[in-house]
């Protein structure tokens, strides 16, 4: 199964805005997708530092984090506005939880 532009069996990683119905795909590839959650179509696509390990969407701010573990950043999208803003987390670390990180707005 493919999710949005994803290639099968590489969407990495998933969550909802259920306000606004948009389903957030990180891709191998080094993709975030953005999904109509009513329609299923495509709506926005945005380029990621490199191969994801987690996506996350924070409800309170709107926007979407997206965690790699090469180059070592945490990749953050405005999904309304498009803004975006990187930072640093540390090479190589790829530890993958379970739960949502604090302290990311």
């Amino acid at each position: 199964m493919s999710v949005g532009r994803c290639r099968p069996a590489v969407a990495h990683s998933l969550d909802i805005d259920h306000a606004r119905h948009r389903l957030y795909a990180i891709c191998d590839d080094g993709q975030l997708v953005e999904v109509d959650g009513t329609s299923g179509k495509v709506t926005n696509v945005w380029p990621i530092a490199g191969p994801p390990d987690k996506t996350f969407f924070n409800p309170a701010t709107g926007r979407v984090h997206a965690a790699i573990g090469e180059p070592g950043v945490i990749d953050t999208i405005d999904p309304t506005t498009g803004a975006r803003m990187q930072t640093a987390t540390g090479h190589g670390l790829t530890r993958r939880r379970s739960s949502r990180p604090t302290g990311f707005t």
